[in-house]
């Protein structure tokens, strides 16, 4: 099966096509092929810790680049932000679960939610997994200097 990059390059290929059937119906290939591509980048457990991993380091940045200039740290934040859905996906939202109800009724919206939530939960691996090493080195941190007798 084709993917969206093949589609696309026989789009930007064949331009005197434009308006004949075949070339809609490769851009309506294209189009599906790159909303399924799309999803598996949602629904894949690495894509969503990898997410979380750069969104964490993005926000440390953004923090630091503020200090000196808040507006072009804040823009680029965005740009970051914008590369990272693109890169890996969107994740868990509920414009998602709000589509798969309106399309599928209840049933669509809980089969939504439980293909989401190993991915959500994934996405906060690096974020609680930084929480929980600057917790357990403040706890050292203070017993060795302010030990309990």
């Amino acid at each position: 099966m084709a993917t969206a990059e093949d589609y696309a390059t026989w789009i930007v290929r064949n331009q005197n096509k434009k308006g004949t059937p075949e070339f809609r119906t490769v851009v309506s290939a294209y189009l599906q092929a790159k909303a399924e591509e799309q999803e598996d980048k949602d629904k894949n457990v690495g894509s969503r810790f990898m997410s979380g991993l750069e969104s964490m380091i993005s926000s440390g940045l953004t923090a630091f680049e503020s200090l000196s200039d808040a507006e072009k740290a804040a823009l680029d934040a965005t740009e970051r932000n914008r590369k990272r859905i693109e890169k890996y996906g969107e994740g868990a939202n509920l414009e998602k679960l709000g589509r798969a109800y309106d399309e599928s009724g209840v049933l669509g919206a809980a089969g939504e939610i439980g293909t989401s939530i190993p991915g959500a939960i994934a996405e906060q691996v690096p974020q609680m997994g930084a929480t929980m090493a600057g917790a357990a080195a403040g706890s050292a941190l203070g017993a060795a200097l302010a030990p309990v007798s």
